[in-house]
């Protein structure tokens, strides 16, 4: 990203408080822009389309809460597409399944399938992971968030928190290392979330 979207405190200081709506509006190809990155990290597979992956994002955030602060907005909106990604996860994998419908022959099943489901699965792993991290520590969660799904940078991640970059670096080590170890325990591949992919 450019860092205007998250530098433009601009708009936020002529308003005490803004609608969903109107700062998705007035950020929207930067929106775009960061879900376009969204899908060619971490989906390179599918066929969900950018600006579907930004709408349903919208759709989670609270349409009637109203914003005072700039960091809150782009904290949510980094928590919603994480929720939109796991969502669709969930959806693509139950079709994959059939929908409990068994595949009459062989012939129905697509190889090239079974990359995508471990992707889907593995999503739906680290999320779960995550929700149970947020149990004990919400902060590496947002870190996550922050840099993993939303793919804000270092800097970025720690100005929406509002912690020093040095606290996002150290916080990103301990939520990756949370992670192998359960994925470790649970006997599946590790996920290692990089935020630069």
């Amino acid at each position: 990203m450019d860092g205007s979207f998250l530098s433009d405190r601009a708009i936020w200081e002529e308003e005490d408080c803004l609608s969903a709506s109107f700062l998705f509006e007035k950020h929207y190809d930067e929106l775009l822009r960061l879900a376009r990155q969204i899908r060619r990290r971490r989906m390179t597979h599918d066929t969900y389309l950018t600006g579907d992956l930004l709408h349903d994002a919208y759709m989670k955030l609270k349409q009637d809460h109203e914003w005072r602060e700039k960091d809150h907005f782009l904290a949510s909106i980094a928590l919603a597409l994480r929720h939109t990604l796991v969502s669709h996860a969930r959806t693509r994998l139950a079709a994959k399944r059939g929908g409990g419908v068994k595949p009459e022959s062989l012939d129905d099943v697509d190889p090239a399938d079974d990359h995508t489901s471990a992707q889907l699965d593995r999503m739906l792993d680290v999320n779960a992971s995550l929700e149970d991290l947020a149990v004990e520590s919400p902060r590496l969660v947002k870190v996550i968030d922050c840099r993993f799904f939303a793919g804000y940078t270092e800097e970025e991640t720690a100005d929406l928190l509002g912690v020093t970059s040095r606290t996002v670096r150290r916080d990103w080590e301990k939520a990756r290392a949370y992670l192998k170890l359960r994925f470790e325990l649970a006997g599946k591949p590790n996920p290692q979330p990089d935020a630069n992919a």
